[in-house]
């Protein structure tokens, strides 16, 4: 369903009722700009309510009710031209343009008081109107010098917010079929790195990790659960039920390389898928700001961090909780140094998405919180596994054998007599022991 019809819906209209003739030109554009910028699909529908408002004639009671309507017909294409030209900080322009609607509004019902009274129809609200008893010229200049000090405030709110506006002066967005591209080769070189790793066990904890971050997906673009109410757009390409088949890749291509950096924090086997669903949450700190910036899917109701609200990272990790509790209950095999792929892709990821959202993409914040969350179980896992080779010994049944040039301490063996003689007699008692050596024997 494109944009367009989505909205329609948003606003009451059945899906099925032909536009207007009038309206079908204005429909295709609105289709063509939702599939290329993430349009606030409620800043429609409300526009659509003002509309209405205007055929019912309505009248205005209080300064709310004013600011309701101003909102809804000026407010929302500030909201709809900040998606289109993008913002630099979206939480704070996306106000400031809600602002800057209402006082244009203001000013333009100020201007028109007398033309629109002719015409029957009073936008000042009723409240102000007794308060300062007439709306006739001459008697109405207190009245009006309120309404423009109010607005003044507004425009000074507004103005405020027009510098956090890109307007083509940031780094444009990377075209979608790059960022399709560049998704289908991190998940092709995780699966590799699996399977080059563990073999055909390998890239379970991505497959599983798909399967339940798909349907947490699909279940929370129907229902605002567990992340918050949000719509991807088509620019991800083929969707079912809303949720564009890659969005599976989003969640396998780091849930093996997580599940390591997890076993290399703590060797406690309670902790790892805990802090599994951590290390996978802190990558989306990266990654969410970015991609809804771009128009891969839209917040409505925005949120504290980059317009993406708390409730999405709290749904990221409990999705992470639960894949990662069934990659638990069918997967035992601890880090060793066959897994330093992974934590080279997790390591990769953290130091390449801190330099590039600082020094390419110029959002500081991004940089800053996503350098923060994925260091907390980099940094860790890191430096536990420069302090020990491989602390934990593969056994027969983990894989191929241990291949590793890190230093790994001599561990008592046995050995049969057969091989300790073959070894005595190559070698020599003497030549043995001048080289240092001592021949086990059983």
């Amino acid at each position: 369903m494109s944009f367009a019809s989505r909205a329609a819906l948003d606003t009451g209209v059945p899906a099925a009722t032909p536009p207007h003739p009038a309206l079908g030109e204005a429909f295709e554009v609105l289709a063509a700009l939702g599939a290329r910028y993430p349009l606030p699909r409620k800043a429609v529908a409300d526009f659509c309510a003002g509309m209405r408002q205007d055929l019912a004639r309505e009248t205005f009671a209080t300064e709310a009710d004013v600011d309701r309507y101003c909102y809804r017909v000026a407010g929302t294409v500030g909201l709809v031209m900040t998606a289109v030209l993008g913002a630099r900080n979206p939480w704070r322009a996306r106000p400031a343009a809600v602002s800057l609607g209402i006082a244009m509004q203001r000013t333009n019902m100020l201007r028109d008081i007398d033309e629109d009274a002719a015409n029957g129809r009073v936008y000042v609200a009723q409240e102000a109107v007794r308060r300062h008893g007439s709306l006739q010229p001459g008697r109405r200049a207190g009245l009006l010098y309120e309404q423009i000090a109010y607005a003044d405030a507004l425009y000074e709110r507004g103005l405020a917010g027009v510098d956090e506006l890109r307007s083509g002066r940031g780094v444009p967005p990377r075209p979608a079929a790059e960022t399709r591209a560049v998704v289908v080769l991190m998940l092709a070189t995780s699966t590799a790195e699996a399977l080059e790793a563990r073999g055909r066990r390998g890239p379970l904890v991505g497959a599983v990790a798909g399967a339940v971050g798909f349907a947490a997906e699909v279940l929370g673009v129907a229902t605002g659960r567990p992340f918050g109410r949000y719509a991807y757009s088509d620019r991800l390409g083929p969707r079912v039920r809303g949720v564009p088949v890659l969005a599976a890749a989003a969640w396998a291509l780091l849930a093996r390389p997580a599940w390591v950096v997890a076993g290399r924090v703590s060797t406690r086997r309670a902790l790892r898928a805990p802090l599994a669903a951590g290390a996978l949450t802190a990558w989306d700190v990266f990654l969410d700001p970015r991609m809804a910036r771009e128009g891969y899917w839209t917040w409505p109701d925005g949120g504290a961090y980059e317009g993406v609200p708390a409730s999405n990272f709290v749904g990221w990790f409990a999705t992470g909780l639960a894949a990662f509790a069934i990659v638990a209950a069918i997967e035992s095999a601890r880090p060793d140094d066959r897994d330093d792929g992974a934590l080279a892709l997790y390591a990769w990821t953290w130091a390449g998405e801190s330099f590039a959202n600082a020094a390419l993409w110029r959002r500081p914040l991004v940089a800053g919180a996503g350098a923060v969350a994925m260091g907390a179980f980099a940094v860790p896992a890191l430096w536990s596994r420069s302090r020990s080779g491989s602390p934990w010994p593969a056994r027969a049944s983990e894989g191929s054998p241990r291949r590793s040039s890190w230093p790994m301490p001599a561990m008592p063996s046995r050995c049969s007599s057969r091989v300790t003689r073959r070894g005595a007699s190559a070698l020599g008692s003497s030549a043995a022991a001048s080289a240092g050596m001592r021949v086990p024997r059983c």
